[in-house]
């Protein structure tokens, strides 16, 4: 398995080819900010740790709105 900073490298080229494909020549920043996203995107989702699949809308607003 690669390290995250060689995942985030990957990420970074693979942002700037596509910039330079669209002919864009990004910041630093956005760059970095790109890469980061695609990461995001390459990552697996988080599983739900519990489903209650009786829950009312109303319990679910009051769980969401902490009361």
């Amino acid at each position: 398995m690669r390290d995250a900073t060689q995942h985030q490298q990957d990420f970074t080229e693979l942002a700037q080819h596509a910039f330079a494909d669209n002919g864009y020549v990004p910041s630093t920043a956005l760059l970095k900010a790109t890469a980061k996203g695609l990461v995001r995107l390459a990552d697996p989702s988080p599983v739900a740790v519990r489903v209650d699949v009786d829950v009312s809308f109303d319990d679910m607003l009051r769980s969401c709105a902490g009361a």
